[in-house]
């Protein structure tokens, strides 16, 4: 099962070093500038919802926070904020150093617990690092963070190992507070929060994302609709694959559409969403855009999206980057955080990766073209609720715990 590119294991770090001496206590003195460490979340690995998350968190983390973050390529670092000191996810040494410097330590957004795509990535990947910010004393706080309801025995082991002693957690949705009440945390250490990207500033370029569109191939005067598909365990069903490229078909002959295919994980490879547009391009009849491999920036991705009358999404952030848009999403579901996200924003089920509900997803699609207004009206809605619900992120911080 792959982990995120450079993404070290629980083997990496651990504080059972006998050359390190006594077990060191917490400090105890306060200090103006507090240096903070920042875990691996899958910043900069080329996934744009990662970097929308650290964007917006970044935006509202305590002003003296001196901040060092993990990040999986120092090249796409680039375009986040200055200010932050970036280290290499993979150089070992900087990451226990700055652990080791630190006065608290963070887990910012991500789903860091779950298990259904392998325990590499992301419970192996940040057990090890938890287990020396425990044995130092650094107090651990999880701030609008994923929880999967683990169903793996040694997830369950390695949660309650190295996760459990986190201080507090502040997550995204209900579900996820009632994984971790289910997996034994108090219901005292955790706030609901919201997923960290409703809190982005809209900075929607829609005259940028014409020309952008326009080079790629767009045409005047069409439907457009993005589509962002996953490959990942999945990628080996044809079925599947041979059932979207039907569906796509259908949809652009019906309303004389045009498919943009949207990767917001950009990495190359089989297992990511450039792979699995291709195949189902490979499979339509009828003409596709496959948007160029970039590493867009969280702005960009949303005012493409904004371009769009309607999307079809198997990524969490393109449904969330969808409505921050004003565009409304047909969301798929996928694992429990998507169903999660499905459920807090009150959409129809229309399918999850082996299902797809052909009838329903369609008539989402008609429904939406017909009179988008009185979809997006209680969308909206949704969307200024979680907005504001997501600066409880910082509940446990602020309060000083």
């Amino acid at each position: 099962m792959r982990k995120k590119a450079g993404a070290t294991t629980s083997s990496s770090i651990l504080p059972t070093d006998p050359c390190r001496g006594t077990r060191p206590r917490a400090p105890t003195h306060m200090h103006l500038t507090k240096r903070v460490h920042q875990l691996d979340t899958g910043l900069g690995s080329g996934n744009t919802g990662d970097d929308a998350m650290f964007l917006a968190a970044q935006a509202h983390l305590p002003r003296e926070f001196q901040l060092s973050t993990e990040v999986h390529s120092l090249e796409r670092a680039a375009v986040l904020p200055r200010g932050v000191r970036y280290l290499p996810v993979q150089d070992g040494k900087a990451v226990e150093e700055s652990i080791r410097n630190a006065d608290l330590v963070l887990l910012i957004g991500d789903t860091p617990v779950m298990d259904q795509w392998g325990l590499d990535w992301p419970l192996r990947a940040n057990a090890g690092k938890l287990q020396l910010c425990h044995w130092l004393g650094k107090p651990v706080h999880a701030l609008g963070v994923g929880v999967d309801r683990l169903r793996d025995p040694e997830g369950l082991r390695i949660f309650r190992e190295c996760y459990a002693p986190i201080v507090s957690w502040s997550v995204r949705s209900a579900h996820c507070r009632e994984a971790l009440q289910e997996m034994g945390i108090p219901e005292q250490k955790i706030a609901l929060g919201a997923d960290w990207a409703w809190l982005l500033p809209p900075k929607i370029d829609k005259a940028w994302a014409g020309e952008w569109l326009a080079q790629c191939g767009a045409e005047l005067g069409k439907v457009n609709i993005g589509v962002n598909l996953v490959n990942e365990i999945w990628r080996d069903n044809r079925v599947m694959k041979d059932t979207w490229a039907a569906l796509l078909d259908r949809i652009v002959e019906t309303y004389d559409a045009q498919i943009f295919f949207f990767c917001n994980e950009s990495r190359p490879g089989e297992y990511f969403d450039r792979a699995a547009a291709e195949d189902v391009r490979a499979r339509m009849q009828r003409s596709s855009i496959l948007l160029p491999s970039r590493y867009y920036e969280a702005a960009e991705m949303i005012s493409l999206v904004s371009l769009m009358r309607v999307t079809i999404s198997q990524r969490y952030h393109f449904t969330l980057f969808s409505v921050l848009a004003d565009v409304y999403p047909i969301s798929i579901e996928r694992g429990q955080k998507m169903q999660s996200l499905n459920d807090e924003l009150g959409f129809p089920d229309v399918g999850d990766m082996e299902r797809i509900d052909e009838v329903a997803l369609e008539r989402e699609v008609e429904k939406t073209l017909e009179d988008a207004e009185s979809k997006l009206c209680p969308l909206r809605l949704c969307r200024e609720s979680l907005r504001a619900r997501a600066h409880n992120n910082l509940f446990f911080i602020l309060s000083g715990l």
